[in-house]
């Protein structure tokens, strides 16, 4: 499926009972969930990037964009979550489109270097949409968080989720694996992707459904990289579909 074919559009969180009950039927195919629950995340987020064809709703992301100092620097905050993609649809670049689109909005902060997007990483592959697609992101193999960076991950984790944030690791804990969907929980036993071994290195709670808080800045660089990527998806040929096992990786875990 070409990514030109699915639109992309960012709205404020003004949404219909129509809307959202055709959200939850996308959402609870991957997620372990109660519809309650659904609803009351819902309202967490002041604006949702939905993805669609023919009107039909086939992915969305939740965002919560904020502006706030930390240690007496103004940011506009970007939270990325409550995102999912079904599955006919995924690898056709619709986050990082996002991310494009509110670039476009937000370019006056971006010049001041005011733009930061996070994420509460729960799979490898969350974490991944900013290690395959963003130059400068953290935590990372590559290089230690600069001091302000760390002061950000602290002020996120502590703001938005309490004493569930662990503040030495970066990590968010959770009461139960709230991922249900198999190809974002287990990967084959003998990967080498550097990206892949760091995540679960980083959050070894990954297993028992704890999320990594991973924060990247917006400056000209990352942004040239997601509009690159998007213009590749766009470029592509129509991609072949496989179809999706049912039957979770019979390789062992990753230990590490």
């Amino acid at each position: 499926m070409k990514s030109s074919r699915i639109q992309v559009r960012i709205t404020s969180n003004e949404l219909s009972e129509a809307t959202k009950e055709e959200m939850w039927k996308v959402y609870k195919k991957y997620y372990h969930y109660e519809r309650s629950y659904f609803m009351n995340r819902i309202n967490q987020n002041n604006y949702f990037s939905f993805y669609r064809i023919d009107d039909k709703i086939v992915g969305f992301t939740g965002l919560r964009i904020n502006r706030t100092s930390v240690g007496h620097r103004e940011y506009l905050l970007i939270y990325f979550g409550q995102t999912i993609i079904d599955h006919a649809y995924r690898g056709n670049a619709l986050i990082p489109r996002t991310a494009v689109q509110l670039c476009l909005k937000y370019w006056k902060d971006i010049i001041l270097g005011r733009v930061y997007v996070w994420a509460d990483a729960l799979t490898y592959k969350a974490y991944l949409v900013f290690a395959k697609t963003l130059h400068e992101y953290y935590p990372t193999y590559r290089k230690q968080a600069p001091a302000h960076i760390s002061k950000l991950i602290q002020f996120v984790g502590e703001e938005y989720y309490g004493n569930n944030f662990c503040p030495r690791s970066g990590t968010v804990r959770k009461k139960s694996v709230l991922v249900k969907d198999q190809t974002t929980l287990h990967t084959p036993g003998n990967t080498y992707d550097k990206d892949i071994l760091y995540y679960k290195l980083a959050n070894r709670n990954n297993d028992k459904g704890y999320g990594l808080i991973t924060i990247a800045p917006i400056h000209f660089l990352n942004y040239l990289m997601m509009a690159a990527k998007c213009l590749k998806k766009i470029a592509m040929p129509k991609r072949k579909k496989y179809p999706i096992p049912t039957v979770p990786s019979t390789h062992s875990p990753l230990t590490l």
